[in-house]
């Protein structure tokens, strides 16, 4: 599902993306030796990561990221890339498939890069949500609104 959302937010505003600059994919980082106490892990990876914008996109599958462990790991996650002065998001399977919910998410990236948000057309929509019916799983079953 990452590279999915990398092409929804990467692809071009012509073919129905976000137009977003391209991040590095499951970008590796050095950690804090508070993190490796807590964990053990040298480094840990960003699903995707713009070093230019310290921001970081974490993608949380349901099947990955829910029970009381795996919540506390990626909560202890989000405090050290937060600790490397990484701004985190963080974007579930519904985010993606709610087009007004991923537009808030769109919204929150384009704020933290300093981009200014232009007007989109229904034409662009329309584009959007081919793409959408072409790469995700779900296809133009999406909820639009």
């Amino acid at each position: 599902m990452e590279s999915k959302l990398y092409e929804l937010l990467c692809f071009s505003k012509r073919i129905g993306g976000r137009g977003l600059s391209k991040p590095n994919l499951n970008h590796k980082l050095a950690t804090t030796e508070s993190f490796r106490r807590a964990t053990g892990k040298k480094s840990l990876r960003c699903d995707l990561f713009w070093p230019e914008y310290n921001i970081a996109v974490e993608y949380d599958s349901s099947e990955h990221h829910t029970g009381p462990d795996n919540i506390a790991d990626d909560a202890t996650r989000r405090a050290a890339l937060a600790s490397l002065g990484i701004k985190v998001v963080t974007v579930t399977n519904r985010q993606v498939k709610r087009i007004v919910e991923f537009d808030v998410v769109v919204e929150l990236l384009e704020k933290l890069m300093l981009k200014r948000k232009r007007p989109t057309s229904r034409q662009w929509r329309h584009k959007e949500l081919e793409l959408r019916s072409t790469i995700l799983p779900y296809g133009a079953s999406c909820d639009p609104l």
